[in-house]
């Protein structure tokens, strides 16, 4: 595992400095197949601490989702790296990449559905850049600023 000169609680602690409600930190950072984590070398993905205020933006956007949907939402992928990407099938040119993304799974369809209104409205107002939209019937992928802009796309399990 690739040593680390900072700690999960010092993320921890980051996070409730930025004031994100519903996300944590191990949530965070848990790989979401535990298995080849260890494979590539890893227990937690916690990347640089230069990358964490991108947590914060995410989880900040995501804590209003949970809001406005009134039930819970759980954080998967934020920061993946690369080799752990390659063997779970993700993108080459993935947002998670750098961590600009996380893929969030709601409890329901409904409040999926909630949230992508929200979501979209908020990748129509010129006032946000680059947000990145993946959508599934009880899945997000919600990135920001990332290197191939504005652009969304439906899963599989994507319903009208």
């Amino acid at each position: 595992m690739p040593s680390l000169d900072y700690s999960l609680a010092e993320f921890k602690n980051y996070l409730v400095r930025c004031k994100i409600q519903y996300f944590s930190a191990a949530e965070l950072t848990l790989p979401h197949d535990l298995a080849k984590a260890k494979s590539c070398g890893y227990g937690i993905f916690l990347p640089e601490i230069s990358w964490w205020p991108r947590a914060a933006v995410l989880c900040h956007f995501a804590d209003k989702a949970r809001e406005l949907v009134d039930e819970p939402i759980r954080a998967r992928n934020w920061w993946r790296p690369a080799a752990y990407n390659k063997i779970v099938g993700g993108a080459k040119s993935s947002d998670h990449l750098e961590a600009l993304a996380l893929d969030l799974d709601f409890a329901s369809e409904a409040s999926c559905k909630k949230a992508t209104e929200y979501f979209l409205k908020l990748q129509n107002d010129e006032v946000h850049f680059g947000i990145s939209l993946g959508l599934g019937a009880k899945t997000i992928h919600f990135g920001l600023l990332t290197d191939l802009g504005k652009r969304t796309w439906k899963y599989g399990s994507y319903t009208e």
